[in-house]
C-alpha cells in the first residue's frame, strides 16, 4: 500500500515539483534507499514511422513523464470537494 496521489497537482504546481515526481518515478530508491516501491523501468520508447518499407520519421514516449502529467492534471482528491491546501 502506498501513498494517496489523488489531488497531487494541487501540491506539486511548478516544474521543480514536476521535475521531482519525474524522478520519483523513475527511480523510488533515490528518495528513499529501502522504499517498497519497485522501480518501474519507465524508460523512453522510441517508435520507427515507416512508409512504403522504408523508415520515414521517429517518435518518442516517454511514460515517466505522461504519468507525472497524469498525477499532476488532478487537483482535487478523490472524496473531496476542493483541492487540497497547506495548513499551518
Amino acid at each position: 500500500q502506498g501513498p494517496d496521489l489523488s489531488g497531487l497537482g494541487a501540491k506539486l504546481t511548478d516544474d521543480k515539483g514536476r521535475q521531482w515526481l519525474y524522478t520519483w518515478l523513475k527511480q523510488p530508491n533515490l528518495y528513499h534507499a529501502r522504499t517498497v516501491m519497485p522501480n518501474l523501468l519507465l524508460d523512453p520508447v522510441t517508435e520507427t514511422t515507416m512508409t512504403n518499407g522504408q523508415p520515414s520519421g521517429s517518435k518518442t514516449y516517454d511514460p515517466a513523464a505522461d504519468i507525472a502529467l497524469y498525477l499532476m492534471s488532478h487537483k482535487v482528491p478523490v472524496g473531496h470537494t476542493e483541492a487540497w491546501k497547506a495548513e499551518a
